[in-house]
């Protein structure tokens, strides 16, 4: 059973979160950078062996 204090806590998590909550078609900016580092990243140390 929740607490009243646990679901408003649930309930400002999801707020601060609202994207999270939805399937998007497209990447936010910030997950575009990532991916582009994270390739980067992983092209770099591939290519050493």
């Amino acid at each position: 059973m929740h607490t009243a204090a646990a679901r408003h806590r649930l309930l400002t998590r999801l707020s601060e979160h609202p994207l999270l909550l939805v399937k998007r078609p497209f990447a936010l900016p910030e997950e575009d950078a990532d991916k582009a580092s994270t390739k980067r990243e992983h092209t770099i140390y591939s290519s050493y062996g």
